[in-house]
């Protein structure tokens, strides 16, 4: 039944879904359709009359803007408007019966600030132990949510934090620093009232701290 709305929905927006009842083969299909080519058009793809998205375009706009930190807000932005361009045309149920309503940023706006950071950190401290990260930082959060988020979120840099985490690798200092600004900022944007005490984890490290933190510690401050 789910299927078969899905198939209705899609013919009234020119879209041609496989009619066969293999879920595997019917996903594919609407995958193509919802990045707006039509799939069983010989001699590959083609724009979809449905979506009017054709293929290159996106591709041409997001490879022209700089490469790593420095393009990430405006490659971010024009994903947004891609992902809003697709739900308008797809409609919403359509959206929701194709698994697209968590994608990117969409899923990015059920996430608190403080979550995103104690991601990051968890992220620094066990990379992709998901269950790890929950146990230590995000108790709240299942590691089906945890995998979700990055796959959606993370990977896709559907925030500037991914970047962030990647620059930070290329030494022990900015590493360091790298940790030590993500717990500050988590420190001026925690709420104890409500979220309770910062987990142990993610809590600024006390002192004595060893000297390269230390120096990682001083950089990060002399820029505020």
């Amino acid at each position: 039944a789910a299927m078969q709305a899905v198939q209705q929905r899609a013919a009234s927006l020119g879209q041609q879904l496989p009619s066969s009842s293999n879920s595997a083969a019917a996903a594919a299909g609407s995958s193509g359709a919802a990045a707006g080519f039509n799939m069983h058009t010989a001699g590959g793809l083609s724009p979809n009359p449905g979506l009017a998205l054709p293929p290159g375009e996106f591709k041409r706009s997001y490879q022209s803007y700089p490469a790593g930190v420095a393009g990430g807000d405006q490659r971010r932005e024009l994903l947004r408007e891609w992902v809003e361009k697709m739900d308008t045309q797809l409609g919403p149920e359509l959206v929701q019966s194709l698994g697209l309503s968590l994608l990117g940023a969409k899923l990015r706006s059920t996430w608190a600030p403080q979550e995103e950071i104690l991601f990051a950190l968890g992220m620094l401290d066990k990379y992709r132990k998901f269950a790890h990260i929950r146990r230590k930082y995000l108790s709240k959060r299942s590691v089906h949510e945890l995998n979700g988020y990055y796959y959606n979120v993370w990977k896709n840099n559907a925030c500037s934090l991914p970047e962030d985490y990647g620059g930070s690798y290329t030494s022990v200092t900015a590493l360091y620093g790298f940790r030590y600004k993500l717990c500050r900022d988590l420190l001026k944007i925690w709420d104890f009232d409500t979220m309770g005490p910062i987990p142990n984890a993610a809590q600024l490290p006390a002192e004595p701290i060893p000297p390269v933190v230390a120096a990682a510690a001083a950089a990060v401050d002399s820029i505020g």
